[in-house]
């Protein structure tokens, strides 16, 4: 600002930077719904993914828990 700077300038040039945050601030708000878009749209394939992985965990936590149930009566002396 110049020493001949009016407050009517002063105005103008405070206007203007204001309008510049303001499109700065909503290009960063929609940057961020895009992204939160894009994670929601992961969500589905990961619970699929989780689904999976817990039928076979289910299935090998069976196996275990039946080859702990053989060991035990082996040691035991009893058979299976």
């Amino acid at each position: 600002m110049g020493v001949g700077d009016t407050a009517q300038d002063r105005l103008l040039v405070s206007g203007v930077a204001l309008h510049g945050a303001d499109v700065r601030v909503d290009e960063a708000l929609g940057g961020i719904d895009v992204q939160l878009t894009r994670r929601a749209a992961l969500i589905p394939g990961l619970v699929g993914t989780v689904q999976g992985y817990a039928t076979h965990e289910k299935a090998v936590l069976g196996r275990i828990t039946d080859a702990q149930v053989a060991l035990t009566a082996a040691t035991a002396g009893t058979s299976v």
